[in-house]
């Protein structure tokens, strides 16, 4: 089973750590990264900017509006996700709680393209097929 996990939590407990603790905290995670991918489980990742850079459309009534930064407001931001191998939600739980960080892992297991439509007709759906079970 593929998993969708995503990292996150305050940017502002980043800022805060004292000069030397953010590199540690980086170096934590591209170690845990490294792991990861070289025990085959990781189909995928991705780092992403901070969030004001990014852009959000909201539909009302099906008509789009763009707006600069983040869809809400809250404390917590997504910062990254990974694409995991998982025998069930178990095992991706022990690879998950394994996670170095602080903040958060959410976890969600991924639909196959059989539940998109025409999905399966797709070549590379989902970064080379991830998600085709």
């Amino acid at each position: 089973m593929r998993y969708l996990l995503t990292f996150g939590g305050d940017p502002a407990m980043l800022d805060a750590l004292r000069p030397g603790d953010a590199e540690r905290e980086q170096a934590r995670a591209e170690g845990w990264w490294r792991e990861q991918w070289a025990s085959g489980r990781v189909l995928g990742l991705a780092l992403l900017q901070e969030p004001f850079m990014a852009t959000t459309l909201r539909f009302t009534c099906g008509d789009p509006t763009i707006h600069d930064g983040p869809f809400t407001e809250e404390a917590q931001a997504v910062g990254g996700y990974g694409i995991i191998e998982a025998e069930d939600l178990d095992e991706v739980l022990r690879i998950a709680m394994s996670w170095p960080g602080t903040g958060y892992v959410e976890i969600r297991p991924m639909w196959g393209p059989d539940r998109i439509p025409g999905g399966r007709d797709r070549p590379g759906w989902a970064s080379g097929g991830v998600a085709d079970r």
